[in-house]
Order: C-alpha cells, then structure tokens, then sequence
C-alpha cells in the first residue's frame, strides 16, 4: 500500500516511470539492513536515470536502485558514506569514469541483469580504489572470451569478489600475466563499432586458392612450350592466351587432366597459344564446355575439402 500511495502521490505510472526527486527520497522505504546498514530502497519505480542524490545528504550506506530503466551508471553527488550500490535488473550499457571519485569508499557494486557489453567500460572501475566486490552476472559482457582474467587484472587492486566467487592469488598472478596493468587497452570484439570496408574488387583474391604475386618469371610446361607471366599479365591476360586456356579446358578428357590444368594456371604456367588452324571444336561450344567443366571442377574441389569420417 505504502509502494502504491508514493506513486500517486507524484503522478507516477507503472508505465511511465518516475524522476529521483527529492520529494521520492523522503517517501521511499529505509532501513537498517541485515549488515546493520542504514539502507534507501528505490526499487521498481522505472526511474530512468540517476539525479538529485545530493538531497539524500550522505544519509545512506547502501542504495538499492534495483528494478528500475537507469541506462547510465553515473550521476552522483560525491558521498563519502556510501559503500554499497544495488543496481539489479535495469538496463546500463555504460559507467561513468567518475564513479570512483563521486563515491571514494564504494565496497560493493552489484549490477546483475543489466546490458553492458564492452569490457572497456570494466576499465573504468579501476577508479574505484576500494571497490572489493563486483558482479556483472547476466550482462553480455560476462560471456566474452577472457571475460574474468581481465576484469580481475583492469578492475581496482582492492577487488576480491567476482561474481560471487573469490579471486584466489594465484588467477590474480595469471591474470596480469594475460593482460599486464601497462599493456594497452583490449579490442574489444563486442564494439559497436563498424567493421572496416572491404577491398575493392580489383584488390580481392581468391581466399582458398591465393594467385601468386612475382615479378615476371619464365615457366616452362611439359611439353616444353614457356610464358612469361606476371602479376600484371593475370589481370591482364590477351585474347590469345584466354583461347589457349579455353583450348585445354575443352581438350580434358579427365578430371585428373583438369586438375593438373588448373594447377598449372594457379602455379603461372599457360598452355601455347592455339592458332587459327588448329583443328578445335567451334567458340561456342567451347564456351559451353568450359562452363561445363568449370562447374564440374568446383563441385569436385568442394567434395576434396569436406573432412573424412
């Protein structure tokens, strides 16, 4: 009853939420709490950020702000009693670098259920000097690789608890091991940040079947017949040398032929150029076998790749 007349009594709705004013301090339950705390409870009143902590005068050992739409750790009046910080289940993404100089001797931070995703904002709380226990249980930060030996080595020195489990001496050794306190910030692969744009298309290769970048070099094949290909000459290669490719594809009889054809195209080595009276199957269909063949080549090497039983 007493939770309903505070809501009405500000206007405030379930669905619209209310300010922390100074009007809410003085009405909102307190306590003296099990570890004989004097504690303010702020639970479940949808406040969607943290304001106006100056009236609460420094009154308080712990505030529970627990259930609430706070997006923003932050915001405080610099309190010299305030030890503990209840922030369950509302919906911060960021900590404010100034958390540990607005509050000097915060002990206990809880903050499970809420949306922090990137371990760069954990480096923040190396500004609270005393800070010893922390829990970021149910974030999407938690689930990152490394997620505790690096919050254990950029978190404050002071820091015992983690997530309800004690940090033993010997993970805080390894975990300065993995990231020294000098080292430089981690790239955090939960950034919202962009990727970087892909290379242009004349720039991009083959991934699985890189071609060769040499200057121009002299080949020879079986039969003895030598070209001289470069990396410009790939880009580039002339109608001619396109027919004499065209020709081998068409001439394979095997898929074991077309392999060692392909082989040899990747390696830098083309096969002589046919000439006009060389007896060959008519252009179009020699295109249609090539692209016949050319499926047919893929699908095998697609076969070659897959993991045996």
């Amino acid at each position: 009853k007493k939770f309903l007349v505070i809501r009405n009594t500000f206007g405030g709705s379930e669905a619209s939420g209310m300010r922390l004013t100074a009007e809410l301090v003085e009405h909102a339950p307190q306590r003296i709490n099990p570890l004989r705390e004097r504690e303010i409870i702020l639970r479940g009143y949808k406040i969607p950020q943290i304001e106006n902590t100056g009236t609460m005068r420094d009154a308080y050992d712990c505030i529970d702000l627990s259930d609430n739409e706070i997006r923003k750790l932050g915001n405080f009046a610099r309190s010299q009693r305030l030890s503990m910080l209840l922030l369950n289940n509302n919906k911060i993404t960021s900590i404010d670098a100034t958390l540990g100089n607005d509050l000097p001797n915060l002990t206990t931070l809880i903050l499970i259920g809420n949306r922090i995703q990137s371990l760069t904002q954990i480096e923040t709380l190396a500004s609270c000097t005393k800070l010893e226990i922390l829990s970021l249980l149910d974030n999407p930060v938690a689930h990152s690789p490394h997620y505790r030996p690096y919050v254990i080595a950029k978190g404050p020195d002071t820091l015992k608890v983690l997530d309800f489990r004690k940090i033993k001496p010997i993970e805080r050794t390894e975990a300065l091991k993995l990231f020294p306190k000098n080292a430089p910030p981690l790239i955090d692969i939960n950034s919202s940040q962009p990727p970087p744009p892909p290379p242009p298309p004349s720039q991009q290769k083959d991934a699985a079947y890189p071609l060769p970048r040499p200057e121009a070099t002299s080949t020879t094949d079986d039969n003895g017949n030598t070209s001289t290909l470069g990396d410009a000459d790939l880009q580039n290669l002339s109608q001619s040398q396109k027919d004499a490719i065209k020709a081998a594809i068409a001439a394979a009889k095997t898929s074991q032929e077309i392999d060692e054809l392909e082989r040899k195209l990747r390696a830098g080595i083309l096969p002589s150029v046919v000439g006009t009276n060389n007896p060959t199957r008519d252009s179009s269909d020699a295109s249609d076998h090539v692209q016949d063949v050319t499926t047919a080549t893929h699908s095998q090497i697609s076969l070659s790749k897959r993991p045996s039983r």
